[in-house]
């Protein structure tokens, strides 16, 4: 069941942030794209990004329901899905930063193949068990976030500025990764 006082947050932080629901959705739909030609060479198929209430969070991998953003991959005759939560669109920094991480999933499971890297600096491995302290956690985290996931997040911090720490997790200071899947 959908909260309607939820709702009306989502829209009341779309106008605040955005100037209005369809100007929200026009620019993450523009951060999509943006990122797609910059960071995929305009590779990555079509997503569509919806911005939905906790209770459309839980996606199709059981991910938390507070978090930020998921990813669901196309299946049959359903597209693909960005939704994004409030926690994401509080700025279009906050964003663009979320999308990014989502679409590294998206890339996953439409243009990655098993020649892609999959090795990345241990300051990655340092990071994780940083943010997570007990082996559950992280396991839960690592189920959806593969070593491909990781170097391709490396690349893109080394090759076009993203804080790698905002990169996996979404926030500054990073610290949130139960956040994204």
């Amino acid at each position: 069941m959908v909260d309607q006082e939820e709702i009306e947050r989502l829209l009341q932080t779309m106008s605040e942030v955005w100037g209005s629901e369809e100007q929200a959705n026009i620019g993450l739909a523009n951060q999509v794209a943006e990122l797609n030609a910059i960071v995929f060479d305009g590779e990555l198929p079509c997503v569509n990004v919806h911005v939905a209430p906790r209770s459309m969070l839980s996606g199709l991998f059981g991910a938390d329901r507070n978090a930020a953003a998921n990813y669901n991959p196309a299946y049959e005759d359903h597209a693909a899905y960005i939704f994004v939560g409030q926690s994401a669109i509080m700025s279009k920094d906050q964003a663009r930063i979320i999308l990014a991480h989502e679409l590294v999933h998206h890339w996953e499971h439409t243009v990655s193949t098993d020649s892609d890297p999959s090795t990345y600096p241990n300051e990655i491995e340092m990071m994780i068990k940083h943010w997570f302290p007990d082996f559950k956690s992280e396991k839960k985290w690592r189920a959806t976030h593969s070593n491909r996931f990781l170097a391709k997040a490396y690349l893109m911090s080394a090759e076009h500025g993203f804080e790698l720490s905002r990169l996996l997790s979404g926030y500054k200071p990073a610290g949130a990764l139960h956040l994204l899947t």
